[in-house]
């Protein structure tokens, strides 16, 4: 699953405080189909950790939008 931000800076900042908190993540750069709603670059995590993404997206004050490939 995609979490797309508005930033690169938000990508790296989401990044670490998902690390943080335990949940596995990586940048990468978003689906050209998503681009529309952010920056170039998105966090890939895994779709079962979607609602830990939203809260601690939220938590720290990170707007994303979620999207997965299908």
């Amino acid at each position: 699953m995609y979490a797309v931000v508005s930033s690169q800076q938000r990508a790296v900042r989401l990044l670490e405080k998902l690390q943080n908190n335990g949940i596995h993540a990586s940048i990468v750069n978003t689906p050209r189909q998503y681009s529309s709603y952010g920056c170039s670059y998105s966090v890939l995590f895994d779709a079962r950790d979607s609602y830990r993404v939203k809260q601690v997206a939220e938590q720290n004050s990170i707007k994303i939008k979620l999207f997965s490939l299908k």
